[in-house]
């Protein structure tokens, strides 16, 4: 039950509120997550290594990795999703704080390159993501796990544009539960994603309900 009429918006790109960033969890994904007492934990990424210098990343993708509508995901929807929300199109407000340590991010962000693809987001095969940094820094890792590093589906994001979010029920995300019916104002429903490459989840529907006002809510 969420007290708003709405959710700001499901692109994890652009999430900064807390109602969104839960939907957005339930249906998309990054590299790491943060567990119960903050330390990293491996989502898509399997294992990582830093260079000695402390400015080279290098994630190892979990293999047969897919979206939940069971396209493959590969180091280069990972490398795409990033540079994405630090393109000055998606006019992200959180990504230039959490992903500001990449290299070039601000070149990017400045309008003076047009990608990070191939510059400071390398993909030497389908299973490795590198990740170039401005320096050394240990708080890297904790700041990928903000929803806007999340991994989104370009297919989508191609046929829909900022529109996607509106066709989740199709794919888009590669979280424990995928959106089975999205209502505005009214109410979204996920089910479980059948193609989630962790324990799949034991609830069989989740549904939150959007109250306009606290005494709905407290009707309700």
């Amino acid at each position: 039950e969420t007290d708003i009429s709405d959710f700001d918006t499901l692109d994890p790109a652009l999430a900064h509120d807390i109602h969104s960033i839960n939907a957005i969890q339930m249906i998309f994904t990054g590299l790491v997550a943060p567990d119960d007492k903050l330390r990293i934990r491996p989502q898509l990424a399997a294992t990582w290594e830093q260079s000695s210098s402390g400015t080279i990343w290098t994630f190892h993708l979990k293999p047969h990795l897919t979206f939940s509508d069971g396209t493959p995901l590969t180091s280069a929807d990972v490398a795409y999703s990033i540079d994405r929300a630090l393109q000055p199109a998606t006019q992200s407000t959180v990504a230039p704080l959490y992903l500001g340590l990449i290299k070039d991010s601000d070149q990017l962000l400045a309008g003076r390159i047009t990608t990070l693809i191939n510059d400071s987001l390398l993909t030497p095969n389908a299973n490795t993501l590198v990740i170039l940094t401005k320096k050394k820094a240990a708080y890297f890792l904790p700041m990928l796990t903000s929803t806007c590093s999340y991994v989104v589906e370009k297919s989508l994001i191609t046929l829909y544009g900022a529109k996607f979010t509106e066709h989740l029920s199709e794919g888009g995300g590669a979280g424990p539960f995928k959106v089975a019916q999205y209502i505005h104002r009214k109410s979204i429903d996920f089910i479980p994603n059948p193609n989630y490459y962790d324990a799949k989840p034991q609830l069989q529907k989740v549904r939150f309900i959007f109250y306009h006002s606290t005494d709905d809510t407290y009707s309700a």
